[in-house]
């Protein structure tokens, strides 16, 4: 028969509720499957192996929430005897909320120091290691390796973060999300794209002696020091010695949704560990803690460059490189908030410089216009505002280029000859004409940017 109980009291939904559920069933139960569910009402359900009054058995937990509150939890379980009844599952449910509130109350957390891992296209690498305490205590660790004549080199740049935290998915999901603003915060301050390392097949060309062949490799990042495979910070941190897991193309927690009817919607997303791999990073990042390789002597002045940086020159960090992420933890949450959109903005634009220029300078607009909104002023006004010596010349410019985001982002245009590309470059006339516009407008934004930064982030 199945025997069922239903609590029904109220859980308000504040501070780390949800997490700690996941972390205490999965800490104290076997779980043998794990669901969500967003029909009519959100639901997240687990089946886990215990031992009720000697009897080991399946019990199904459905929790039922809404935005504000979980508002129903239902427990139910096959029984062939007459040894369990509802009061056991009454028991188990309550003891079950005891412990998720016990760990909320006493506020209980780990500290993990989380490697992750991201990278520039730069001729040279990062060469110092700089330790920041913005919202987390983070070293920047870049992997100093080759330097190359080729602008577009892949230079790696890893960050230990250290994070008290519910438990190792909790920790690494905080680590991750962080890494994308870090990303973001030093893209402004170093005129560089950062983006988080991911790992695909490549066809590369490889040259022996005086042979050249195609080869099909995957890339991605081997970090000897913690003994780890670099795939991609999510479910590719894969253990070195475990040549298993590495063959596998299954690791880590994985979502299926199967395909009912005519889509997608009314199915439920069941998640099931297709590795043992959390056990392994759950002890690695426990056990890491920050240690930094070398203790950089008081470097030469150097202040942040309101000019752009050209990817075949050396990346000099800052002397308030500290300063500014210190200052940007303790920035008020709207200020903050809009200072990080504009950040995001403005790295995208980076990224988008290597392939597409209408893109990058439409997001070098947008990248403004995020503190322009914030202080209530216009794109214009803002640009004034911040370069008090602009001339008329270059506020036309300024109004041609903020043309051409809305030209882009509303009507899909392109006005760089991404589709008319010439290589005539004899008869181009206009090209050097244009390649000028394209880098002052480069500067004008990014003086304009520091100056701000200056202003209400450094104080200056």
């Amino acid at each position: 028969m199945i025997l069922t109980y239903n609590y029904t009291d109220k859980i308000k939904l504040k501070n780390t509720i949800l997490e700690r559920i996941q972390d205490i069933v999965t800490m104290n139960y076997e779980v043998i499957s794990s669901s969500i569910s967003n029909k009519k009402d959100k639901i997240i359900k687990f089946t886990v192996k215990t031992n009720l009054n000697n009897n080991e058995i399946n019990v199904d937990i459905n929790i039922k929430l809404n935005q504000d509150e979980i508002y129903e939890i239902l427990t139910s379980t096959f029984i062939d005897n007459s040894e369990i009844n509802e009061f056991h599952l009454k028991n188990f449910i309550l003891d079950l909320i005891s412990k998720i509130f016990s760990d909320e109350h006493n506020e209980k957390l780990t500290k993990y120091t989380i490697r992750t891992y991201s990278r520039i296209f730069n001729s040279s690498p990062i060469q110092q290691e700089i330790l920041i305490n913005g919202d987390y205590k983070t070293l920047i660790k870049p992997f100093v390796w080759t330097t190359r004549q080729e602008p577009l080199t892949e230079q790696i740049v890893m960050y230990d973060i250290e994070i008290k935290a519910i438990n190792i998915d909790h920790a690494r999901s905080i680590a991750y999300n962080y890494s994308k603003n870090l990303n973001a915060y030093l893209s402004v301050l170093l005129d560089v794209g950062f983006e988080l390392i991911t790992s695909e097949f490549r066809i590369f060309v490889i040259k022996q002696g005086s042979e050249v062949s195609l080869q099909r490799y995957r890339t991605g990042f081997i970090d000897s020091e913690l003994g780890l495979l670099v795939q991609n910070n999510l479910n590719g941190l894969i253990d070195l010695s475990n040549i298993d897991e590495i063959n596998s193309f299954h690791r880590g927690k994985e979502i299926f949704t199967p395909y009912i009817g005519k889509g997608f919607e009314n199915s439920d997303s069941f998640i099931f560990n297709a590795s043992n791999s959390n056990e392994f990073l759950e002890k690695l990042f426990r056990d890491h803690s920050i240690k930094r390789t070398n203790k950089n002597q008081k470097p030469k002045e150097i202040k942040i460059k309101k000019t752009f940086h050209f990817p075949n020159l050396e990346i000099e960090i800052p002397n308030d490189i500290r300063k500014y992420f210190k200052n940007i933890a303790s920035l008020n949450q709207k200020t903050k908030e809009s200072f990080l959109s504009s950040a995001r903005m403005y790295n995208l634009s980076l990224i988008f410089a290597r392939q597409e220029a209408t893109v990058e300078k439409s997001y070098k607009v947008c990248a403004i216009e995020a503190l322009a909104n914030f202080e209530k002023i216009s794109f214009s006004e803002f640009m004034q505002k911040y370069i008090p010596k602009l001339n008329d010349n270059n506020k036309k410019l300024l109004d041609y280029y903020y043309s051409i985001r809305s030209g882009h982002f509303h009507s899909g245009k392109f006005y760089f000859s991404e589709f008319e590309t010439s290589l005539l470059s004899e008869v181009n006339f206009l090209l050097k004409e244009k390649m000028n516009d394209y880098f002052k407008f480069n500067k004008l934004i990014r003086e304009a940017l520091i100056n701000w930064v200056e202003r209400n982030i450094l104080n200056v």
